[in-house]
């Protein structure tokens, strides 16, 4: 017969082979067939061959024993119940099926009959420890955690390194200790469960659920820089951890730190868009910031979705009522104020940009423009770019794949690869990586740079950047340092000032560059040529609706060669942008 044992306590485990004289090879071979098949996770499969078999070799207890374990595998549990149990009556001392249908009852909830089941088998294998976990998996099922912990302790005494008890007690331990805690602060012994959790802490100083209690217990007694600090801590290590983002944002609402628990709650909901507590989150930040108006749009917008949530009803009612007598005129409409904002909320993102260039020498008109597809999800942003470019009476098109991983809450990584054909407009190659760190609240850093590869040269583009939240401003500053392969090398420095709205999907911005660089209109000249640069840009996005947004842009750039001619770009820049899929 197969041992099945452990792929019962971990699910699709491999079975070992028993050594069962009575079964003949050809059935081995047959049941091995149906092993291959289940370690695979071809269920289906092994419920087809298995009932084949079985009509050749009614009595083969392995391929029983894969059917019953396969029909577990895909929840009908009442036929891996009926032939497993069939099988253990006539093979009881065959661990394996044992086993399954002890997981088979547990699944259907039959607890009394897996009990019964569990100690017929220890009658006979009184010292087998996957028996004995079994035993301790039903306790556990049936809410009788002291009583688990006890099974587990003797389990140890007789097997004192078996891993499985080892970590299953320590879980189950603190799960006592976690309903112990949970008591009290339902109870209101705030200031007991600060002294019990802090003592918890030091023996799991990494446990998500004492921490969140525990920063509770202090939002509790107004201990609000000792809240603050614990549950940012906790929810920068489990981002999705929804009870602690809530008591993170209360916390920042009764210290009036509201920009940041906006920053928080839209964090969350782009992590949980449809979560009805974040968005009364951001209804109670609202009206804590004087918004009423804003404030009963967003409830309007949560009870659409939720037609019969009787707190946002009766807030909208409160609200309604307030609002009506606020004399203070509302410059802004309530429909540009409450417009999806966040890019991430949306699985995919489509944009068109086009660039077009009025040059004074030689007297063209060029024109560079984008196509792109992008998906959003929660960890990683990645997608497709479409560049052309027509210059000195040449066109030609750039593609590359683009993936942003998201390595932790406070970094990014930006890779990229981009190939073309036409070497006087795009590199043959490009390749690009880049780094991003938030290192304050309101401060990102990023390091990194280009390798463009050219037929016969190439150049690197050695760059970094630092940017600066204020208020509604953004400050950033980025170098760019040019090394060509034989030719001179130069720095162009790039300064960029962003003003948003309220909605953050709405800024204007001014960007301005000065220093030296190649000419990058014409490739075929990096290794010999550089030109001083000097360039002014204007920038700004509007929201047309939800899913669409308008760039528009335009400036100057002037550039000066070593011979002192001079080279003028007049540009105009348009863009559109539309989400769609929204998480």
């Amino acid at each position: 017969m197969l041992n099945a044992r452990n792929g019962l306590i971990v699910i699709c485990c491999l079975f070992p082979l028993l050594g069962y004289s009575s079964v003949l090879s050809a059935t081995n071979n047959q049941s091995n067939e149906l092993k291959k098949l289940y370690q695979a996770k071809n269920y289906q499969t092994v419920i087809r061959v298995g009932n084949v078999l079985l009509l050749e070799t009614p009595d083969n207890p392995d391929a029983r024993l894969f059917l019953g374990l396969a029909y577990y595998q895909t929840r009908q549990y009442n036929k891996a119940y009926e032939i497993l149990n069939t099988t253990l009556a006539s093979y009881p001392d065959y661990l394996d099926v044992r086993l399954a249908l002890i997981n088979t009852l547990l699944a259907q909830k039959r607890y009394s009959k897996a009990f019964e089941i569990i100690q017929e088998g220890l009658e006979r294998h009184a010292d087998d420890v996957s028996l004995q976990m079994a035993k301790v998996k039903l306790m556990t099922l049936q809410g009788k955690e002291l009583q688990a912990v006890k099974e587990l302790n003797d389990i140890l005494n007789t097997h004192q390194n078996y891993q499985p008890a080892i970590d299953l007690r320590k879980k189950l331990i603190h799960n006592v200790q976690l309903d112990h805690l949970k008591k009290l602060y339902k109870e209101m012994d705030y200031h007991v469960v600060i002294s019990k959790g802090s003592v918890l802490l030091l023996q799991s100083p990494d446990n998500s659920d004492v921490r969140l209690f525990l920063g509770l217990a202090y939002y509790q007694t107004r201990q609000y820089n000792k809240a603050y600090e614990i549950l940012n801590a906790t929810l920068a290590s489990y981002p999705d951890y929804l009870d602690v983002r809530l008591a993170l944002i209360n916390t920042l609402l009764a210290q009036k730190r509201y920009s940041k628990a906006f920053e928080i709650i839209q964090e969350g909901l782009e992590r949980h868009a449809d979560d009805v507590s974040l968005q009364m989150a951001k209804v109670k930040l609202m009206t804590l910031q004087g918004k009423e108006l804003e404030a009963v749009k967003e409830l309007n917008d949560i009870l659409n979705t939720h037609q019969n949530y009787q707190p946002a009803i009766d807030l909208k009612k409160k609200l309604t009522l307030k609002a009506r007598h606020k004399k203070k005129s509302i410059k802004r409409t309530i429909a540009n104020d409450q417009i999806l904002t966040k890019e991430t909320q949306s699985q995919y993102v489509f944009s068109m940009f086009t660039n077009n260039m009025d040059v004074t020498m030689p007297a063209q008109y060029w024109n560079y423009s984008s196509v792109s597809l992008y998906r959003h999800s929660e960890n990683v942003h990645y997608g497709i770019e479409l560049n052309y470019a027509n210059r000195f009476n040449h066109n030609g098109i750039q593609g590359g794949l683009v993936f942003m991983p998201k390595l932790s809450r406070n970094t990014q990584l930006r890779l990229a690869y981009f190939s073309a054909n036409q070497p006087e407009l795009f590199p043959d190659h490009t390749v690009y990586g880049e780094l991003y760190q938030n290192v304050l609240d309101n401060v990102t850093v990023s390091g990194g740079g280009y390798y463009q590869k050219l037929s016969n040269t190439y150049f690197n583009t050695y760059t970094g950047s630092i940017d600066v939240y204020a208020s509604r401003f953004l400050f950033s500053f980025r170098p760019l340092y040019y090394q060509t392969k034989s030719g001179p090398d130069s720095i162009l420095y790039r300064l960029h000032v962003r003003f948003y709205a309220d909605n953050p999907d709405q800024y204007v911005g001014l960007i301005g560059y000065i220093g030296s660089s190649p000419d990058l209109f014409n490739l075929f000249t990096v290794n010999f040529l550089r030109v001083r640069e000097k360039i002014i840009m204007a920038e700004s996005q509007f929201v047309i609706n939800k899913s669409l947004l308008f760039q528009l842009g335009g400036g100057y750039e002037n550039q000066q060669f070593p011979d002192n001619r001079e080279r003028g770009l007049f540009y105009l820049n348009v863009g559109l942008k539309y989400r769609f899929g929204h998480v």
